[in-house]
Order: structure tokens, then sequence, then C-alpha cells
């Protein structure tokens, strides 16, 4: 299929999971729409305002862009592996246990696949970027005398050790402990001094450093909804909820410690769908 098609198939899905909310104007029944798809309730809310002001079209995910032809195939691997359930409305606890046994995944997996499914489509399958950003070394000249200062004080920290291309742990912590640093700060400036020679122990600032960090209001309604959507998920996972999220609605994507629930609502279990693991096999999914 093309991308095109893969696309307005996502439209004809996001349709089916809204329902008959399509024709509540005022959106009263997304929250019980919600509880009966496993879906948090400001994805399907997203959902609704797009078809009411677009139709069909507006659910066509915009964000979707061409991937490469591997990534495609594993996307269709683990589709294939979902079965009937990549499809259903809702889903017992007993047929999540029948798909990890038939799949060979734990519940935790099955789970997971189902609900990366649910929020992102074919896309949502593929794997997680996680694409680190080289860091960028500065020109020693332009450095100011203090910082000038710090970067040949850690060269004196490693000391004989810039010589030495591989240095054990055992000598390392010899030396980090004669010269007052942590071994984990020493192995960084060991590591740093190797790869990219003297300028790689000149203090580096954060990359971010000027650039917006607040997200809107809406943005925290919708974090706080999946939060206590998902109260059995990871972190993580309610953190990509979140950035695909503002990537599809142009909002600033939240930083990763504003997506860690507290400890009173992670002692909570989820009361929408099964993934939570204690809820009765008629529960929807999540």
């Amino acid at each position: 299929m093309t991308l095109a098609q893969l696309k307005a198939g996502e439209a004809r899905r996001r349709l089916k999971l809204l329902g008959t909310t399509v024709e509540d104007t005022r959106g009263i029944l997304l929250g019980v729409r919600a509880r009966q798809v496993g879906m948090p309730v400001a994805v399907l809310r997203q959902w609704h305002a797009c078809y009411l002001r677009g139709g069909l079209d507006a659910l066509v995910p915009t964000e979707w862009s061409e991937l490469p032809e591997p990534i495609w195939v594993l996307i269709e691997g683990r589709y294939a592996a979902l079965g009937e359930l990549a499809e259903a409305e809702t889903i017992t606890v007993e047929e999540i246990r029948r798909l990890a046994e038939q799949a060979g995944w734990t519940m935790h997996q099955a789970r997971r696949w189902l609900r990366r499914y649910r929020l992102g489509g074919m896309v949502g399958l593929a794997p997680a970027r996680r694409m680190a950003q080289p860091p960028v070394l500065p020109d020693l000249g332009t450095l100011s005398e203090a910082q000038r200062d710090e970067l040949f004080r850690r060269r004196d920290l490693l000391g004989e050790l810039t010589e030495q291309e591989h240095v054990s742990n055992t000598v390392l912590a010899q030396r980090a402990e004669a010269v007052g640093v942590s071994l984990r700060t020493l192995r960084d400036y060991h590591t740093r001094f190797r790869r990219d020679g003297l300028a790689g122990l000149a203090p580096r600032s954060r990359t971010d450093k000027g650039k917006q960090h607040a997200v809107s209001a809406q943005m925290v309604q919708v974090i706080e909804s999946l939060r206590l959507t998902h109260r059995d998920a990871r972190v993580r996972f309610v953190y990509e909820l979140a950035c695909q999220h503002a990537a599809s609605t142009g909002e600033t994507a939240p930083a990763y410690g504003r997506c860690v629930p507290s400890a009173r609502r992670s002692q909570h279990q989820c009361d929408c769908w099964p993934m939570g693991g204690r809820r009765s096999s008629a529960t929807a999914i999540a």
C-alpha cells in the first residue's frame, strides 16, 4: 500500500473508534466512548474536533512521512502478529492473554503493542527513534578565561591517563580518589578527551538554552488525562503519547519530567482498560 492509502485507512480507523460520537457536536459522549474503546479521552476529543471541522479528510494524519522499506516490513510483521485484535473495538483480558501466548510475548508486551497501534495506527508500530545529537565542539580560541581554566583543570585531573586509550575502572578509581573527584566524572573526562581531544574537555552549555520550554494549558490537560487513563503504563509510554499529540497539533513537546506521575497516582490501577491487569475480563482494552 502507498503512504496515501495508509493515511486514508488510518482516517477510517479513527472514525471507527469515534463511533456514534461524531453525531454529538457537543462531545458529551466522548468520555463514555473513551472507556469503551480504551482510548485517552483527550485523543478522542482531538479527533472529534477534527471530524466536526473537516469530516473524514480531517482525520487523515498529516505527520506521517515515508519510512524506509525495512521499517515497513517490521511494522507489517507487528501488525500481523496482533491479528484480529488490532481492529477490535473492545478487547478482554483473556483475548490479550491468548495473543501473548500465540505471539510468544509477555502480557506486558502484548498490551504495549496493542496500545501503540490503538494510539498511533500503523506508524505507532514503528521503532521509536532515539537519535542522539553529536556534541558541538567549541573553538578553543573563543573560550573565555574561566572556560580555559576549567578545561586545563580537567586535563590536569586526568594526568597521564590522557595518553592511554583504554583505562580500567581500577586505575580510574585510584586516580579519582587521588584527585578528589568521582569515578564517573573522571571516566566522562577521559572518554571525551580520547574522542574529541582537548576541545572535548571544554565546559558545555545546554543545547536547548534560550528555547521555549513552557507548554500550553491545553497540553498540561492532555498530560493529566493520559496519566489518569494510563495509570499502569510506564512513564516513557505516557511521555511518547504526549509527544505524539504535541507533534500532531503543533504544540510544544513536554519535558520528560512533566509526564512523571506522582507516587499517589502510581498506586492506583487503570479504571478503563485491562492493561492494568486488575479489571474483569469484560473490560475494554487500553
